[in-house]
């Protein structure tokens, strides 16, 4: 008799053949890098159409980009049948990013080659992350929660300008710098805007108020904001998920 188990899809997405992969995620992985350079260039080429210069429509470009890893990666990483099948396609929202920037770097002086490859590297980290949370999950439900979760705390991890300031308000000295530090180097927006702030001569981060929502750089110092702060953060969580991963497999053999 045949095994069922050698032709579910479960096993079929992560034998590691390049046929199956293609087989059950080759079209998934089209889509997701599509959408991702629609969103990313599409944001820099309305942004251009409203009237906004080469600079500004690029950070326009970055500020959605960061969103969009931040929500698809988790979300086409839960459609994946398997933990490979579930990196590959998390992990492609943050190549194609990459495309996006490269064309950002051909078309915008501000964006140099190495600025480009730095914030790949921090798209990369956030994407892998999430892939290897989302990884997790034993069952299509269970992956699905898992990247509505992570969708959830990266998102607050992005926002942390507009709601740091309430706790940071009830700390003082080195608690509240504490925070604030550790609030910074998770947000992966913070980063981006870090590794371009050598061509760009305001970035977003280092207004005074930041749209008028944010105490940072105000009444709570905006602490040092170097671009590789949030790989390894994002790395561990990586590393952390693939451990997890590896147990389960592990018990089910």
């Amino acid at each position: 008799m045949t095994d069922p188990s050698a032709t579910s899809p479960q096993h079929s997405a992560d034998d590691g053949s390049p046929r199956s992969i293609i087989r059950a995620d080759g079209w998934a992985l089209v889509i997701g890098a599509a959408a991702t350079v629609a969103v990313e260039l599409g944001a820099f080429f309305l942004a251009r159409a409203g009237g906004a210069g080469l600079t500004a429509s690029m950070l326009v470009s970055l500020a959605v980009s960061a969103v969009w890893v931040a929500l698809a990666s988790p979300a086409f990483g839960a459609g994946g049948q398997g933990i490979m099948s579930c990196w590959l396609r998390g992990g492609a929202v943050a190549d194609a990013s990459a495309i996006a920037l490269f064309v950002l770097w051909l078309v915008v002086p501000a964006m140099t080659f190495v600025s480009a490859v730095k914030i790949y590297c921090i798209y990369a980290a956030v994407a892998l992350a999430a892939a290897a949370v989302v990884g997790v999950g034993k069952s299509s439900a269970g992956r699905a929660g898992l990247a509505v979760a992570v969708a959830v705390a990266l998102m607050i991890a992005l926002a942390s300008p507009v709601w740091l300031g309430g706790p940071v308000s009830y700390l003082e000295g080195e608690a509240a710098q504490a925070l604030t530090s550790a609030a910074v180097k998770a947000n992966p927006f913070f980063a981006v805007m870090a590794a371009v702030s050598e061509n760009v001569r305001q970035p977003w981060t280092e207004m005074t108020l930041m749209y008028e929502l944010t105490a940072l750089g105000d009444t709570v110092p905006l602490p040092p904001v170097r671009w590789h702060a949030p790989v390894p953060i994002y790395l561990a969580v990586v590393a952390a998920g693939l451990g997890a991963s590896l147990v389960r497999r592990r018990r089910l053999r």
